[in-house]
C-alpha cells in the first residue's frame, strides 16, 4: 500500500549507523528492544503510566513507515532509545526519547537533539515533543534544549495524568515564514 512506504528523502533514514562526538544512533534491533523495553518499564515516567515491558516492545518493533527508532550506543552498550515521527505538524516529533540512568548527566541527551533538529533544520519549522507533566525532570531538560511548553493535554494516557506538548521552533523554517512563497502580485 501507498501508504506503507517511507516517505522520500526522509532525514533520518539515510544512515543505518550515525556517529555523533559521544555516542552513536544504530537502527534498533530485537535484543537492544528486548532490554530497552523492559529498562524503560522500569523508569518514569512509564513506571507510573503503568507501561508493560510487552506493550513497550510491540511499540519498538510495529511495523510503522512514519516512525523510526533507534539506540543510542556507546561503547557498544545501549545507553538510550529515540524515535522520531516524520512528518509531524510541519517538522518531526519526538515520539520516545530515553537515556538510560547510568548515562544520563553527561550531554547525550542535548546531543542527541542537536542531531535531530540538525537533520530537520532545513525542511521544518518546528520539533514537536510530549512529556508527562510530573516529570520535572524532562520538562526541564526539554526547556534548556529550547522548548516551549504549549499545551497541556489532560488524561492522554491514563486518567489523572497530563502531558505537556512541547515545541521548538526550527531557525531555518521561521515562525511566520510562508512555506509556500506568496504571489506578490
Amino acid at each position: 500500500m501507498e501508504r506503507d512506504r517511507p516517505p522520500q528523502n526522509h532525514p533520518t533514514r539515510d544512515a543505518l549507523h550515525i556517529e555523533l562526538p559521544h555516542c552513536s544512533l544504530v537502527v534498533l534491533d530485537e535484543d537492544q528492544s528486548a532490554g530497552l523495553s523492559r529498562r524503560l518499564a522500569a523508569m518514569e515516567p512509564w513506571r507510573t503510566l503503568g507501561y508493560r515491558p510487552e506493550t513497550l516492545l510491540n511499540y519498538l518493533h510495529r511495523h510503522d513507515a512514519g516512525l523510526d527508532r533507534h539506540a543510542i550506543v556507546i561503547e557498544g552498550q545501549t545507553a538510550g532509545v529515540l524515535s522520531v515521527r516524520y512528518p509531524w505538524l510541519m517538522g518531526p516529533y519526538i515520539e520516545l526519547f530515553a537515556i538510560l540512568g547510568e548515562y544520563g548527566g553527561k550531554g547525550l541527551g542535548g546531543e542527541v537533539l542537536q542531531w535531530v533538529e540538525s537533520r530537520f533544520l532545513a525542511n521544518s519549522r518546528n520539533l514537536w515533543a510530549t512529556v508527562s507533566a510530573f516529570n520535572t525532570l524532562a520538562r526541564s531538560f526539554y526547556r534548556r534544549q529550547g522548548f516551549e511548553e504549549v499545551a497541556r493535554i489532560k488524561d492522554l494516557v491514563i486518567p489523572g495524568f497530563d502531558e505537556i506538548l512541547l515545541r521548538k521552533h526550527l531557525a531555518g523554517k521561521q515562525a511566520g515564514s510562508p512555506l509556500v512563497t506568496p504571489d506578490p502580485g
